[in-house]
């Protein structure tokens, strides 16, 4: 029995690192190459037409036909884009929210009493700067849902998952203080 469960464990603890390599992406898929220059780190994004072990050659997002290659060193990192996501329903009930306490807000601080004489002229009035708020907040958590709705239809993230470049890398980076600095990384 023991031995069972040093297998499971083992089994286990052999998967984690095996799940969390990725197979390289295909020609067209968008990508990502983020590189760490002294103190500083530039994003490079667009659609993937060769992957090598030492270079990448992308198309530039935005700019139709524009190549660039970039060579990889031991400070570059290469990421495909996975399943984007949008987040509609946190989206409206932050939206219903804000809605809710900038109306209710500006209806209280905008309350005067009701002073009319006629038949049911001050039925459906507020009688306090908190019913004020309270229908003014009523008012707004439906139309802040509507923005919010808006908002998270119109967003997505995006998951970026990190690609495996093997081989021999060899790369030379400024570093501070005006000196150059020298990477090597091998990967078996």
């Amino acid at each position: 029995m023991k031995t069972r469960i040093a297998l499971c464990a083992l089994a286990f603890a052999l998967a984690a690192p095996l799940s969390a390599q990725t197979s390289p992406p295909l020609l067209g898929a968008r990508i990502r190459v983020i590189q760490r220059i002294a103190n500083d780190s530039s994003v490079v994004e667009g659609r993937l037409l060769r992957l090598r072990p030492d270079t990448v050659t992308i198309e530039l997002m935005g700019a139709l036909g524009r190549v660039r290659s970039i060579a990889l060193d031991g400070s570059s990192r290469v990421e495909v884009a996975g399943r984007g996501h949008r987040h509609v329903g946190r989206s409206v009930l932050w939206g219903a929210g804000i809605g809710a306490v900038l109306v209710g807000a500006l209806a209280a601080a905008s309350y005067e009493p009701c002073t009319s004489d006629e038949f049911m002229g001050c039925m459906l009035a507020p009688t306090s700067p908190a019913a004020a708020a309270g229908y003014g907040a009523l008012l707004g958590m439906p139309s802040g849902a509507v923005v919010g709705l808006a908002v998270g239809l119109l967003t997505r993230d995006v998951e970026w998952r990190p690609v495996r470049t093997e081989g021999v890398r060899v790369g030379l980076a400024p570093r501070p203080g005006r000196r150059l600095g020298l990477g090597v990384t091998l990967s078996l």
